[in-house]
């Protein structure tokens, strides 16, 4: 689809969201978190129902994008959803119940008569808008069909889930990451009112500006802000003490009493080496070109850790070899450029526009500029760039694809540092959704073994592993 086609797509659409009541705090979250999602995409919004609600969400639309407008008449909405407790005519109905989210036509009252969990409210929010996301720029006629997830069990629930959010301890955590998928995890940790500890957040870099179409945690006064601030902001609510690090996860220094990590960094060398610092538990967060996950690892000696999943299978290209693939430079100018931090000259830009099919006046900016983040933010999509009409696809996380992993990877952590729910909670350890772009999987766990010359297998990281939480470790 190219842009002047999904603009009249989304030109002709208005998203209604009938509200529930701000009495209900479920309803609450989920009529939340989906306004929060629709206002980065959808042009125009029509928010009603409870009043009080609807005034609170129209502010948070306006905060995301002053230039959305605001529709009063329901009549004019051309896809509905309702978070209240009547479905509505022809339209999606969203709701959650405890650790369950249900999605469809209608849901059972009984259904939603759990106590407030804003991990199965995100869970809702995140699947209604997938399910209007394929309704209207996919034309899925079986986008309304009813979702029912458990996010205990990951089977459909029969009823309403009855257990309680305890207050949880999580000791000393690592929040490695405050990109799209962290900042879907921070949104629902920092919903849980019992969370207390020491978390550390670690996230090298600012808020931009493209950040904002799937950053659930900004609003457009946040362009420029520290992504470890807004960490540190949603989490304020609860009785965690934060701990900020501006830095990349790999080259700054981490303490070493960290107990438990949540990784939702967009690379695979911070991936591995979040599991190098041999945490207790780590909880990782993902998503791909059309997909999107959540796993937990530990040391186990038959269930994968973090870094099996990222172990190479065979020979592989080297970083520079990666950078000249993807921005069309010689390789050895590459290496030359990511090793010694030297600027990207004139001509290395117009290499670059050249083979990534750009108008080059879009990359001069670089000029100067380190190598390695040109690379970062040209290739991981994080700068706009005009591209041919020759059939070149470009990729962009969808913002319900970052939430729905964000939620997963947090429910994940406080389910797995729970004692009381550990018993009850399946062996696998990966979730997965691996095509966003067709309705929900029907089978959403596996289960992964470990892998041959991982750093888990390895002897003298086992002993260390073994030092470090042995029962009398403080």
């Amino acid at each position: 689809m190219d842009s002047a086609t999904l603009e009249k797509r989304l030109d002709a659409v208005v998203v209604g969201l009938e509200c529930g009541p701000s009495s209900d705090q479920t309803a609450a979250w989920v009529s939340e978190l989906l306004i929060n999602q629709l206002a980065r995409l959808y042009p125009r919004l029509c928010i009603y129902g409870d009043d009080a609600m609807a005034t609170v969400l129209r502010q948070l639309a306006t905060q995301i994008n002053p230039a959305v407008e605001l529709v009063e008449d329901p009549a004019r909405a051309t896809t509905v959803v309702s978070a209240a407790s009547t479905p509505p005519q022809g339209g999606l109905q969203a709701g959650a119940s405890g650790w369950s989210a249900f999605v469809g036509c209608a849901i059972p009252t009984a259904s939603r008569a759990g106590p407030p969990n804003p991990f199965g409210a995100g869970a809702a929010a995140a699947l209604a808008a997938s399910a209007i996301f394929r309704r209207v720029l996919l034309a899925d006629n079986t986008a309304w069909a009813p979702v029912h997830l458990n996010l205990l069990a990951f089977e459909a629930p029969s009823g309403p889930s009855d257990d309680d959010l305890r207050p949880l301890e999580v000791g000393r955590l690592l929040i490695a990451g405050v990109g799209a998928v962290g900042n879907a995890a921070l949104w629902v940790l920092g919903r849980h009112p019992g969370l207390s500890g020491r978390a550390i957040i670690v996230d090298p870099e600012d808020v931009e500006l493209s950040n904002l179409q799937r950053y659930v945690l900004t609003d457009d006064t946040d362009v420029g802000r520290a992504k470890i601030d807004l960490g540190a902001r949603a989490l304020a609510g609860t009785a965690l003490t934060i701990e900020q690090i501006k830095g990349r996860l790999g080259e700054v220094h981490i303490p070493e009493d960290v107990q438990n990590t949540l990784v939702t960094v967009d690379n695979v060398a911070g991936r591995r080496t979040a599991q190098a610092l041999l945490p207790r538990l780590v909880v990782s967060g993902w998503t791909s070109d059309s997909g999107l996950g959540a796993s937990w690892h530990d040391f186990r000696a038959d269930a994968a850790c973090l870094s099996c999943i990222y172990q190479p299978s065979g020979p592989a290209p080297s970083q520079t070899e990666i950078v000249a693939r993807e921005l069309g430079l010689a390789p050895e100018r590459a290496a030359v450029l990511w090793i010694t931090g030297e600027g990207v000259n004139a001509r290395d830009v117009e290499t670059m526009a050249k083979h990534l099919r750009a108008d080059r006046a879009e990359l001069t900016p670089w000029i100067g500029k380190p190598l390695r983040q040109a690379y970062t933010k040209l290739v991981c999509g994080a700068t706009a760039i005009s591209i041919g009409e020759d059939g070149r696809v470009e990729a962009v996380p969808l913002v319900h694809q970052s939430v729905l992993a964000g939620v997963l990877a947090a429910a994940e952590l406080v389910k797995r540092l729970d004692l009381t729910l550990l018993g009850r909670l399946p062996p696998h350890n990966l979730i997965a959704w691996h095509d966003v772009t067709r309705a929900p999987p029907k089978v959403w766990m596996q289960r992964r073994a470990t892998v041959a010359g991982c750093i888990c297998s390895d002897m003298d990281y086992r002993e260390a592993f073994r030092d470090k939480w042995r029962p009398h470790s403080a």
